[in-house]
């Protein structure tokens, strides 16, 4: 009889961890795994739901991100008897941990994705977060930074958490860059950008973490030495008004292309020259996991958590919160093509070998079997 999971989200819109979440529940072998999802907001139409239940895989959503979550929480979990409870995202962690714990299931576990040191602060939250951990029968991190952080503000023990890196559709990415010429030129001519001009990119949610002001004042640095230089920035969140307002100030509209959410993701990474991520902290990040993937030239933060996917053999590092440092990389990256090549093919070889998502699915059913023995 299959081994019923149900994961449990905080929300399932266009995101990182949304991506690899939906991934595992699509390519969990369906002969041994019975994949559910329960997400605790509300249905999006722009969300991954439809796309879930059409490959046969329930959907619950709870709408509500009140606390008012865990009783929900709790009757479904009673209702539908899952042999584990996989939770993903700080709010459905606690809740989804402690409405486990109310409905007497076990085992349930938690994946920790991100370092966020803004949280710090969060005495109540953490606090409750600490408590429910205890309930937790086994903690997964997607990098060793994420690990050691857990150990150091949670105090975890190390033997409890187990490291499994995200993983992405290597094929998704690599096969869509091969023959989109024509793509490409329709993709420019559809933004106005001329024929020649470099493009950078960067796919991330409009939030803090992510650094997109260094980026769009790097960009103000290059204007003079790249006038064609164009920056298209694909995502939403908090930030986003701050971002335009920043665009405006520094007079860059025609220099900086807010896209919003998009879905063909593989298709815009197969017409940029440069993805740009300039992130302040991180799990382990799956845009650039994709960039990677993609094939694209990259210019990255060098913080533990991008080291844990490139080196500087596969990308140009530059310090975080540096914005000269930024615009010579990128700079470098526009110069030297030959260069930005080798270190995109490189970068494609490693995340191949070394982060695919069957890998980590593969991994991750093997750590259900050992917690249905240990049951």
């Amino acid at each position: 009889m299959a081994i019923k999971v149900l994961h449990t989200i905080t929300n399932l819109g266009v995101g990182g961890t949304e991506t690899v979440v939906c991934d595992i529940l699509r390519r969990l072998d369906r002969e041994k795994f019975e994949p559910m999802l329960c997400v605790l907001g509300r249905e999006r139409p722009d969300g991954m739901a439809e796309v879930l239940r059409q490959d046969g895989i329930p959907v619950y959503h709870l709408d509500t991100l009140t606390p008012y979550a865990i009783w929900k929480l709790a009757r479904l979990y009673r209702r539908l008897r899952p042999d584990i409870v996989h939770t993903h995202l700080y709010r459905a962690d606690q809740y989804g941990r402690i409405a486990a714990r109310l409905a007497g299931i076990e085992p349930c576990i938690t994946t920790l994705h991100n370092v966020d040191p803004e949280r710090a602060g969060w005495r109540w939250s953490n606090i409750i977060d600490r408590v429910s951990l205890r309930w937790c029968h086994g903690l997964i991190a997607v990098s060793l930074p994420v690990k050691e952080h857990c150990i150091k503000n949670s105090n975890i023990p190390p033997e409890r958490i187990w490291i499994n890196p995200n993983g992405v559709d290597c094929s998704r990415f690599s096969e869509i860059r091969k023959g989109t010429t024509e793509y490409i030129i329709e993709f420019r001519k559809e933004l106005g950008i001329p024929h020649g001009c470099p493009i950078l990119g960067l796919v991330a949610n409009f939030t803090v973490q992510k650094g997109h002001p260094y980026l769009i004042r790097a960009v103000g640095h290059l204007r003079k030495d790249f006038p064609n230089l164009r920056l298209l920035l694909i995502g939403h969140g908090s930030e986003e008004e701050n971002l335009r307002n920043l665009v405006n100030n520094l007079g860059l509209k025609e220099q900086v292309i807010f896209l919003g959410k998009r879905r063909d993701i593989p298709e815009i990474l197969a017409a940029i020259d440069i993805f740009v991520f300039p992130s302040l902290w991180e799990g382990l990040p799956v845009a650039l996991l994709e960039a990677a993937a993609a094939g694209v030239p990259i210019v990255a933060t060098d913080i533990p958590m991008n080291r844990q996917v490139l080196s500087s053999q596969h990308a140009w590092l530059v310090r975080p919160q540096h914005v000269n440092a930024l615009a010579l990389a990128i700079a470098e990256a526009v110069r030297n093509p030959v260069e930005s090549r080798n270190k995109a093919i490189a970068a494609q070889e490693h995340v191949r070998i070394n982060f695919s998502i069957d890998q980590s699915v593969s991994r991750l059913e093997s750590y259900y079997l050992s917690l249905m023995n240990w049951k």
